[in-house]
């Protein structure tokens, strides 16, 4: 990674962006939606969380949103629970599916 780069995403991590409350639910009642709503998928209850939306082509929306995904990146800063390891350690990403 290049200097620039480095400032850029330090930039992007470091500024503050729109505050937003999660749920407001137990870590219990989080565990039965999640298995409920997802069954055999993996799930993360996180407590700090940056999501950061992804600039991309027409052409490459198209792509993403055909596979069910968002064009967002979250970046877990306070892994509470994470069942079947969708988050690895010094992997900012989430494998979860957004």
């Amino acid at each position: 990674m290049e200097f620039e780069e480095i400032q850029v995403a330090s930039e992007l991590l470091s500024t503050t962006g729109e505050t937003r409350s999660g749920s407001g639910e137990s870590q219990e009642a989080l565990i039965h939606i999640a298995q409920t709503r997802f069954p055999n998928k993996g799930f993360c209850i996180v407590q700090q969380w940056t999501i950061v939306r992804a600039i991309a082509s027409d052409g490459d929306l198209t792509k993403i949103h055909v596979h069910g995904h968002l064009p967002l990146f979250v970046f877990a800063e306070k892994v509470i629970l994470d069942r079947r390891y969708c988050l690895f350690i010094n992997d900012v990403s989430c494998n979860c599916g957004l």
